[in-house]
């Protein structure tokens, strides 16, 4: 849970540090990479170190991809609000 707290910060302040135009879309697009990534891994880690190289079941992928697009999209709106925020503080 740590680690998943540490990537939610360190995605929000890359975004907000660079100024990004479109936070919620960049968010979105990074958190559901995240989660193609954990599948792929998934499957590796299974592969070699199990030696079950079986996929998830595609309702398993659905959700997981899911899950990483919405969280993505709720830090991109959290990132949107504090850009909002700096603007108007004059940052």
């Amino acid at each position: 849970m740590v680690v998943t707290a540490l990537v939610a910060v360190v995605w929000v302040a890359v975004v907000v540090r660079r100024g990004e135009q479109r936070p919620v879309l960049t968010l979105t697009i990074v958190g559901t990479l995240y989660g193609v990534l954990t599948i792929a891994l998934n499957w590796i880690v299974r592969t070699v170190r199990y030696g079950d190289p079986t996929p998830l079941p595609g309702p398993a992928i659905a959700s997981v991809v899911l899950a990483n697009l919405l969280g993505g999209a709720l830090l991109g709106l959290l990132a949107l609000l504090i850009l909002r925020v700096m603007s108007r503080q004059g940052r």
